[in-house]
């Protein structure tokens, strides 16, 4: 007996059983958090694009203010952040 080939419409029915609010909540709150490395743009002057360098390009296309660190972020916003996103995105199923 061969397998019946699933249409499209049947596999976007079948969705994975989604988490409540709760449990992501509860996901993210106990994730460690890894905080980024300063980006020395003075390590990448060989890396070209164009005949341009790393630096050059970043530069002309006005990206600096970007990969500069301006201060810290505490743990408790960055995982009030995540938490935030799933109310928002939750807000959205509802209407």
């Amino acid at each position: 007996m061969s397998k019946r080939l699933r249409t499209s419409s049947q596999a976007e029915d079948e969705q994975p059983p989604t988490l409540t609010l709760e449990h992501h909540t509860t996901i993210i709150m106990s994730r460690s958090i890894v905080f980024e490395r300063d980006i020395k743009l003075a390590d990448f002057y060989d890396l070209t694009f164009e005949d341009q360098s790393l630096p050059e390009v970043v530069e002309q296309a006005g990206w600096l203010p970007f990969i500069q660190r301006t201060g810290y972020a505490s743990k408790n916003m960055l995982r009030g952040f995540y938490c935030a996103i799933l109310w928002a995105r939750n807000l959205e199923e509802d209407s």
